[in-house]
């Protein structure tokens, strides 16, 4: 747990007394095996050309699997 409960141990490690501390996203993660399969250029900005829809996100999800 993090917060009022986080020990101070000797390293006192800046990550340990981080209260609500997440890992953000600035990119759909997979968003680059969706322009492999699609055949598109790696420097085309997918993400701002269009908008995302279920299908494409289902193909990322496949994708991954493969």
């Amino acid at each position: 747990m993090r917060g009022r409960f986080t020990e101070i141990d000797e390293d006192n490690v800046v990550s340990n007394l981080a209260y609500g501390a997440e890992k953000l996203n600035y990119d759909v993660p997979g968003i680059e095996l969706l322009k492999k399969y699609e055949k598109l250029d790696p420097s085309v900005n997918l993400a701002a050309d269009r908008i995302l829809d279920q299908d494409d996100l289902k193909k990322i999800r496949i994708l991954e699997l493969k």
